[in-house]
């Protein structure tokens, strides 16, 4: 996962996977997940593929999803993004929680998850068969959780490639539809291990020193 940058102890000592995002128009930006999100995982997708899935005919929000570059600066909730990020690695930005899945005839396709090795789970929802009039269309989608406005935010700045959360049945979806090379899906889980009191106590003091070196606000412990 080429976003991924460290692990940090920040407020509360509460522990957090911090990646780096370049961005063309902003250089790097910086976004966290919590180690409270054990239930879910995270994907790094391509900017390009996430859009072009997010603006399928099944996908959430598509007044929002088919604006241009213009109208999505315009969106009234743009510049809490803008703020947000400018904060840096010092408080970087949570990660967008989004969803994927299939359509199958206008109906929900139930059932298909995630689960056994990858490649069995590709051979068995995308059987190398020849379609025929008669087979129902595959429609991916992708929803949001929450986190619009700050993936528009990355889309405007020129990201291309950023990390999302979702949860771990979507997540090999999410990666096949839309996951960025050289990338795979990661369990928060295992992304964000879990350490004891004493170590957290001596992490969070070194980001607080670290927080202070640069004249940035300390997190409320």
């Amino acid at each position: 996962m080429k976003t991924f940058s460290h692990l940090e102890t920040m407020g509360a000592l509460k522990r957090y996977a911090i990646f780096c995002v370049p961005t063309k128009q902003r250089g790097d930006v910086w976004m966290r997940v919590s180690e409270s999100e054990r239930s879910q995982s995270v994907v790094e997708v391509d900017a390009a593929r996430f859009v072009n899935a997010w603006r399928g005919p099944k996908s959430s929000h598509p007044e929002i999803a088919h604006l241009d570059e213009v109208g999505w600066r315009n969106d009234y909730k743009f510049h809490d993004a803008e703020e947000g990020f400018e904060s840096g690695w010092g408080n970087p930005v949570p990660l967008a929680e989004v969803n994927a899945g299939f359509w199958l005839d206008d109906e929900l396709a139930h059932g298909v998850v995630a689960s056994g090795r990858f490649v069995r789970w590709v051979r068995r929802v995308f059987p190398a068969a020849r379609s025929t009039a008669r087979e129902p269309e595959r429609h991916p989608y992708v929803s949001f959780t929450n986190g619009i406005t700050r993936t528009i935010w990355l889309l405007v700045a020129g990201a291309e490639r950023f990390p999302v959360m979702c949860g771990k049945e979507d997540a090999a979806i999410l990666h096949h539809i839309a996951g960025a090379r050289e990338s795979t899906p990661c369990p928060v889980l295992e992304l964000v291990p879990d350490i004891g009191h004493l170590e957290r106590l001596d992490q969070n003091r070194t980001f607080h020193e670290k927080l202070k070196a640069h004249g940035l606000p300390i997190w409320a412990a």
